[in-house]
């Protein structure tokens, strides 16, 4: 883990709750946020939420475009501007959110392959059609 500069350690939260233990199956895997960091998480992603049904359709550098909305939707929380830890932190929610995001949609489409030829004759996969309808 990089080590924090003394304005860095302002978004670190010395308060350990005990399921923040209890999550921690590795001591120090987990760092516990402060308030503005939080905010900063809760508003990315509200923001990808809210674009989450247009991924699929944009056509040019999806990342870029999702940094970037959220970068504006997050304007009003502000870090210091050593390290530019507020365009760091974001990259890297958008990084991890696109990757959930893009193995979802694959569990998804397979669901929907799969479940279309799982009987061998048509008249068996006609049947399980009709049933799922009544």
């Amino acid at each position: 883990m990089n080590e924090l500069c003394d304005t860095g350690t302002d978004y670190v939260s010395i308060n350990i709750t005990k399921l923040f233990r209890e999550k921690e199956y590795r001591s120090g895997c987990l760092m516990p946020c402060g308030k503005v960091m939080f905010d900063l998480v809760v508003a990315a992603e509200t923001t990808f939420r809210q674009f989450q049904h247009q991924l699929l359709e944009m056509k040019r550098n999806v990342k870029q475009q999702l940094v970037q909305k959220i970068a504006d939707s997050t304007t009003d929380i502000h870090f210091t501007s050593c390290h530019n830890v507020k365009d760091k932190l974001i990259k890297l929610f958008v990084n991890a959110r696109l990757q959930f995001f893009a193995k979802r949609q694959s569990m998804l489409r397979k669901t929907r392959l799969s479940s279309c030829h799982e009987m061998s004759s048509k008249s068996m996969q006609m049947r399980k059609c009709v049933n799922f309808i009544h």
